[in-house]
């Protein structure tokens, strides 16, 4: 923020202020202001669990074009492990557990693209994986509202 209150002087004249500006406003709007936590499954939207469907079924069809690749393939397994084993917890009973269950998730975020993009090298396998990791983050996020996206990355 400090950097924010450098521009301030000339912050109209900067795509990037005008960005982060109407990134904040996004996130005001999508968070409430008294946020609530999911108490049953029924509160949880029926296309949120949709989309997870969508996700599990992307990273099954993922692992299986990977297959060539173990590490890429045990990567994607993670992932897909780490979706069913939330799904088989819906609801989560209060934010401090979904961010302990959340927590896996995000050290995949972290530590998964230096593990497994090279210098010098194009590997379009990696990045469809990456692509899918950012993807499960998405679909979870509205979820999770009172967390943020923030937290995942």
């Amino acid at each position: 923020m400090q950097v924010m209150g450098a521009m301030r002087p000339w912050a109209h004249e900067s795509e990037l202020a005008r960005y982060l500006d109407v990134q904040r406003s996004v996130a005001r709007a999508r968070t409430p202001s008294t946020p609530t936590f999911p108490k049953a499954s029924s509160s949880i939207p029926r296309e949120d669990l949709h989309r997870l469907d969508e996700i599990t079924t992307a990273l099954h069809s993922l692992q299986l074009r990977l297959s060539n690749n173990e590490d890429l393939a045990d990567y994607t397994g993670r992932i897909l492990e780490f979706v069913n084993q939330l799904r088989q917890e819906f609801p989560v009973s209060a934010p401090e557990n979904a961010f302990s269950r959340l927590q896996p998730l995000r050290d995949l975020i972290f530590w998964l693209p230096p593990a497994v993009l090279h210098a010098g090298e194009s590997d379009l396998a990696a990045l469809t994986l990456l692509s899918h990791l950012y993807a499960t983050a998405l679909a979870l996020e509205p979820i999770f509202p009172e967390i943020g996206g923030a937290y995942l990355g």
